[in-house]
């Protein structure tokens, strides 16, 4: 997944889509002219718009796929039920928190 998203590859891409572009483009002037060139960008401007925003959701949907959202396992975000219980944190420790206040302090 690191090879779709590598920085190197998407500049790539992007090099390719403006020189696509600028090739259709130089075609389209040459045959029909400038501002026959540009109203026919205007008619698509619609068209192109809405693949881009397909194109960014498509983005965004394999970021957000690639996220870690595996809960931990070990117990650190909640703290173990074994040892004392520390008011401050209020999660179970070994109660060596300087800071903390366990049933002894009270």
């Amino acid at each position: 997944m690191d090879i779709l998203l590598n920085e190197l590859t998407l500049f790539a891409v992007a090099i390719l889509a403006v020189a696509a572009f600028l090739l259709y483009s130089i075609l389209v002037i040459r045959r029909n002219g400038t501002v026959a060139y540009f109203a026919q960008l205007f008619r698509k401007l619609k068209w192109i718009g809405a693949t881009l925003a397909g194109f960014a959701g498509v983005l965004v949907g394999l970021l957000a796929a690639s996220g870690d959202t595996a809960a931990e396992e070990d117990g650190a975000a909640e703290g173990d039920l074994t040892g004392a219980y520390n008011f401050r944190t209020r999660k179970y420790d070994n109660g060596t928190d300087p800071y903390g206040w366990y049933e002894e302090d009270l």
